[in-house]
């Protein structure tokens, strides 16, 4: 069976509890998130998820999770700006979102 916790140690307190079940959010929206702006919104979810825990925790380049939940992040924000230019009805929705950038 798969431990989170050392033999010994305190159960997972309530901020780790809450940090899994918003990493397991964004990865629900992410996959489920029909929507192109739903798409964008996890994607920024995440990349500013990652930058908060990477200012706090600090970067771990072993094993590189940090890093690649990040390049994710990017990836699935490209991908709704991309789907909401190819939607007729959300050009200019998408083009509002690129401007302030």
């Amino acid at each position: 069976m798969l431990s989170l916790t050392q033999p010994g140690a305190p159960p997972l307190s309530g901020f780790t509890k809450t940090a899994i079940l918003l990493e397991l959010a964004l990865a629900v929206g992410a996959i489920g998130g029909g929507v192109a702006l739903v798409a964008f919104a996890v994607g920024g979810a995440l990349i500013a998820w990652m930058a908060v825990e990477i200012a706090i925790v600090g970067y771990a380049s072993r094993p590189p999770l940090q890093a690649i939940h990040l390049g994710l992040g990017v990836v699935i924000a490209l991908v709704g700006v991309a789907w909401c230019l190819q939607q007729p009805g959300r050009r200019a929705t998408a083009r509002a979102i690129l401007r302030r950038r």
